[in-house]
């Protein structure tokens, strides 16, 4: 995490993205990073799933958690969009494995 105010970064390790997880579209919104597609090194797969980062800031430490979403799809080399003031994003390019 960088936090551009104070000029400090700090480095977290996480259990659900332990297996040697590569993404390949990510979408900030809020408080959550939402990762989605990807390869799984361990399993040389592309499974379909979304992946939730949750960030709080506390202070001293901040808080991460992580969630796996198994109703994800499963997306390579694409883009992301947002379409309009609401939750509408459109992906663009990229193939589906």
């Amino acid at each position: 995490l960088f936090d551009l105010e104070f000029g400090c970064s700090s480095a977290h390790t996480l259990p659900e993205l332990s297996d040697g997880q590569s993404f390949h579209l990510a979408l900030a919104r809020e408080d959550c990073v939402y990762f989605v597609g990807g390869h799984s090194l361990t399993s040389d797969s592309r499974p379909p799933r979304l992946f939730r980062l949750r960030v709080e800031l506390l202070q001293g430490a901040p808080l991460l958690s992580c969630e796996t979403l198994d109703t994800g799809i499963s997306i390579s080399s694409a883009i992301i969009n947002r379409t309009g003031p609401a939750h509408r994003y459109i992906i663009l390019g990229g193939y589906q494995s």
